[in-house]
């Protein structure tokens, strides 16, 4: 289990419903690389006020995880106004 762990990304809005996102998740100094593949997408949901999205990334391993590659891909919904997020996340990573 981690004992640390950060996330930092940048996301462009590239369109009305879509962006790219890349960055890094890190952990105990081991990290994965995220680009996006294609775009993610961005809309309203059913529920007023809240957006939906998925998105999948590429990803390479740095520091004890070089090597390693796989996707992410990421659904997840956004509540703006009251500054709350949920993501789930399925991962599929090939350790070399």
């Amino acid at each position: 289990m981690p004992t640390e762990a950060s996330y930092e990304t940048r996301v462009t809005i590239t369109g009305e419903t879509t962006f790219v996102e890349d960055g890094e998740i890190i952990f105990d100094g081991a990290g994965l690389r995220l680009t996006t593949v294609g775009a993610g997408l961005i809309e309203p949901s059913a529920e007023e006020g809240t957006s939906r999205g998925a998105v999948t990334w590429q990803v390479e391993g740095t520091g004890r995880l070089s090597g390693a590659t796989g996707l992410v891909s990421a659904n997840f919904e956004f509540h703006p106004e009251r500054g709350i997020a949920a993501d789930y996340h399925i991962v599929r990573l090939f350790l070399l």
